[in-house]
């Protein structure tokens, strides 16, 4: 993510003011929502309700990433009776 944060500065890209320290968490944060949503909706679209999805959605709901993907898969769950 610092080099990232180098390349942006080199290629003149606003940079908000951050650090590389700053830059590199709110991209991590970022990449890790994203992969979380594709995850879901992966689950989501194989029904596959299994308990430990279920348990995987409920977190990502716990710590508000990807609440609409996970939501849809508790809900499809709940109405398929898994």
């Amino acid at each position: 993510m610092t080099e990232g944060w180098y390349e942006c500065k080199q290629l003149g890209l606003d940079l908000q003011g951050e650090g590389p320290e700053e830059f590199g968490d709110r991209w991590a944060t970022r990449i890790g929502a994203w992969t979380a949503e594709g995850i879901l909706s992966w689950l989501w679209r194989e029904d596959q309700f299994s308990p430990w999805a279920q348990d995987l959605a409920r977190r990502y709901i716990d710590r508000n990433v990807a609440v609409t993907e996970a939501t849809r898969l508790l809900s499809e769950a709940a109405e398929s009776g898994s």
